[in-house]
């Protein structure tokens, strides 16, 4: 029992001190994602624009589509900072012209 709390002590410890611990957690969001250019020839970026800001996208999980207005599933980035990952498009509604 002593070794088992030494142990949990120790863990605890580290974490605090190298701060290894983080936590994400996937939220939804509604709003429209839109192609941002990037500085590198033929490469582009994604953001998601809400009413209360914008989602930098800098990774893809789901299948890429693009959405008027939606519901989507993201996840904050530990790095790059201010970043987050598109897991799911949960709806997608196209404007009719």
């Amino acid at each position: 029992m002593k070794k088992t709390l030494t142990t949990l002590t120790f863990c605890l410890l580290c974490t605090a001190l190298f701060n290894v611990s983080h936590a994400s957690t996937a939220f939804e969001v509604q709003g429209s994602l839109e192609v941002v250019k990037v500085d590198q020839p033929g490469d582009f970026g994604l953001k998601i624009v809400t009413e209360e800001g914008e989602l930098n996208i800098s990774e893809l999980q789901a299948k890429f589509s693009f959405c008027d207005r939606g519901i989507y599933l993201v996840v904050n980035n530990y790095y790059p900072e201010d970043s987050y990952t598109l897991l799911d498009i949960i709806d997608c509604q196209l404007d009719e012209d």
